[in-house]
């Protein structure tokens, strides 16, 4: 008997593409003298021992995906989404999250 997926757990796939299109909450990024990694992933909610979900419950990040680059593709990467950025929050409004405001406050 073959196990059936959920539709949460199949990727949506880009028209006329094998790629899939998921989403992702959380990043981590490595690097090495070679590549850059970087690990997409979402919270899932684990509960404190019980059946049922509380404030006291955790998120823990669960990986969806990894992308690896080479260091070249990686610029290529960080100058397109600043340029992206920028055009989103001049018709939006400024993007705010704890790590922005984190590197904010260290001067970096």
């Amino acid at each position: 008997m073959s196990e059936s997926k959920t539709p949460e757990e199949k990727p949506e796939q880009l028209s006329g593409h094998e790629a899939p299109i998921i989403y992702a909450a959380v990043i981590q990024a490595t690097r090495s003298s070679n590549d850059f990694t970087l690990i997409f992933g979402r919270h899932i909610p684990v509960s404190g021992g019980s059946n049922t979900f509380s404030e006291k419950s955790a998120l823990i990040p669960v990986p969806v995906g990894v992308l690896q680059m080479s260091p070249q593709t990686a610029k290529d990467l960080y100058l397109l989404m600043q340029d992206h950025i920028r055009e989103y929050e001049e018709q939006y409004g400024l993007i705010t999250t704890a790590y922005s405001q984190s590197q904010e406050k260290t001067g970096e």
